[in-house]
């Protein structure tokens, strides 16, 4: 029952107006520059230039340059998002940081994120279970990484276990959910039509972008906030 409770809440969360109005430029910014990207339109833009980078050695470096900026712009605007869905329920309005403190937090998330990130993927070329097992327990390291300014990468990766030893499969249940929904979806759309490339659809690409990461940390954030209620009343 907590797992769909959690998971109402997020969905609500998602069509938050607020939350759009404030985040919307940020969530535009990132969809043009990572939309293109993403859907090959920036290589095809690039194709009167193939004599001149068809080597792989310029093929690498432009691979590269374009997965950089993507995985740049993408934190960026995680970090924003992390930030606005804590801050409207924390400080009850929307608060985004200085470009200065934004950036901290950025390179917080980002690092805090990919270490977690190799972790699990070690765990899981072991065996699947403690894949999931790791997954679950670092899944709030990016809450924390936002939220805490002057926790270094062990110690957020310490409170993230510790934390979710009280509810963390609960909350990875909430989020095996909204996965779920996700695969409803993509169902219905090819039922509904079945020529219809959902890969190559950038107005479904826009909204899916929109809704699975806020659905996505708001229910890591109220799964970390349950979980440091409860300590709190222990």
């Amino acid at each position: 029952m907590y797992s769909f409770n959690l998971l109402k809440r997020s969905l609500r969360k998602s069509i938050d107006i607020n939350l759009f109005k404030n985040v919307f430029i940020f969530y535009l910014v990132f969809s043009v520059i990572y939309e293109p990207i993403q859907i090959g339109l920036v290589k095809n833009l690039l194709l009167p230039f193939s004599p001149l980078i068809s080597s792989p050695l310029a093929s690498g470096i432009i691979g590269g340059a374009l997965g950089l900026i993507t995985g740049i712009v993408t934190f960026v605007f995680y970090t924003i998002l992390l930030t606005a869905i804590r801050s409207s329920e924390e400080e009850l309005k929307i608060i985004i940081p200085r470009i200065n403190i934004l950036s901290r937090k950025v390179f917080k998330v980002y690092v805090s994120g990919i270490f977690s990130f190799l972790l699990i993927c070690l765990g899981s070329l072991a065996f699947i279970v403690p894949g999931v097992i790791l997954f679950k327990r670092y899944i709030y390291v990016s809450i924390i990484a936002e939220k805490e300014d002057k926790m270094g990468l062990i110690d957020i990766l310490r409170r993230s276990r510790e934390v979710s030893d009280v509810n963390g499969w609960l909350t990875v249940r909430s989020l095996f959910y909204s996965f779920g929904l996700y695969l409803i979806l993509f169902l219905l759309v090819s039922l509904v039509n079945p020529a219809f490339n959902i890969s190559e659809s950038v107005v479904f690409s826009f909204i899916a972008g929109w809704f699975f990461p806020v659905i996505f940390y708001s229910t890591s954030f109220y799964g970390f906030q349950d979980a440091v209620n409860h300590q709190l009343e222990t």
